[in-house]
C-alpha cells in the first residue's frame, strides 16, 4: 500500500528514536549514538520535526516557533533561527543532510523481457 511522504517520515523517525509520551526524543534506537536536540524532515507534502526530551521549555518554544507555522519555510533564515535557538542552550552538534527516496507505486516493464534485481 502506497504511503504519503509524511507517513514515511514518521516511520523513519520512529525507527531512529525512542519517544516519550509527549512525542519527544528520549534516546536513539542505536545505543551508541546520542539523541540529537532537534530532528527535521522536509518533504513536498510538509515537514516533521522532533525535539529532545528534557530540553528547557523556553528552548522548545523557540524551536517550535522557528520550525512551526504553516509549514517550515524553505529558507536559510529559518534554519539559522533553529541553529541560534539551539546554541543558546545546548552544545552544537553535527548536521546531517541528504536526499530521501521513495519508489513509485507502479512497476516498471522492460522491452527486453523479465528483469531481476539483487540487492
Amino acid at each position: 500500500m502506497p504511503r504519503s511522504a509524511l507517513e514515511l517520515s514518521d516511520l523513519h523517525m520512529e525507527g531512529l528514536y525512542v519517544l516519550d509520551v509527549a512525542g519527544r526524543i528520549e534516546s536513539r534506537t542505536d545505543p551508541d549514538a546520542p539523541a540529537p536536540p532537534f530532528h527535521l524532515v522536509r518533504t513536498a507534502e510538509g515537514d516533521r520535526w522532533l525535539l529532545r526530551a528534557g530540553l528547557p521549555d523556553e528552548l522548545n518554544r523557540s524551536l517550535e516557533a522557528a520550525a512551526g507555522g504553516a509549514g517550515f519555510e524553505r529558507t536559510l533564515a529559518k534554519l539559522d533561527a533553529v541553529r541560534d535557538a539551539l546554541r543558546e542552550h545546548v552544545e552544537p552538534g553535527d548536521e546531517w543532510r541528504g536526499p530521501a527516496f521513495a519508489f513509485p507505486p507502479t512497476s516498471f516493464r522492460s522491452s527486453l523481457g523479465p528483469m531481476g534485481c539483487c540487492l
